[in-house]
């Protein structure tokens, strides 16, 4: 099933997706989530980042931004951990962003953490890829 959403991202002491019916303690962006959004920050003109996301690409939104993958074996009962690449397809081009390291699941690659909330946005599952674009306002 496609799922294409758009969420507000703001910040609080940390990062935060703008869901109101999820509690804001599970709503956090840790482990390079928060290092995406504060790069997407750099080209914001407003406080806060509002981004598109999808399970599928839609070539008629033109080029996304980034395309982060689902790490194989990564997902757990808590989330999952994604390695990203930009539009052309280059891997960690950003070579500015802060990653963490998740050694114990063998993990060698830079990767970001989304919690469960995404299988939440996702009806049940986190998605193989998703693809990011900023919406700018």
């Amino acid at each position: 099933m496609k799922v294409t959403r758009t969420n507000r991202f703001y910040y609080d002491s940390g990062w935060y997706i703008d869901l109101k019916l999820v509690p804001k303690a599970q709503c956090a962006m840790i482990l390079g989530a928060d290092a995406l959004l504060q790069h997407f920050l750099q080209h914001s003109k407003t406080e806060d980042v509002t981004l598109k996301y999808s399970n599928r690409e839609i070539t008629s939104i033109g080029n996304w931004d980034i395309c982060i993958e689902k790490i194989a074996g990564s997902e757990d009962k808590w989330g999952a951990w994604y390695e990203y690449s930009d539009h052309s397809g280059d891997q960690h081009s950003m070579c500015d962003l802060y990653w963490q390291e998740y050694p114990t699941k063998n993990i060698s690659n830079r990767a970001l953490w989304l919690c469960n909330v995404t299988k939440f946005l996702f009806f049940g599952k986190h998605p193989n890829k998703i693809w990011i674009k900023q919406i700018h306002k």
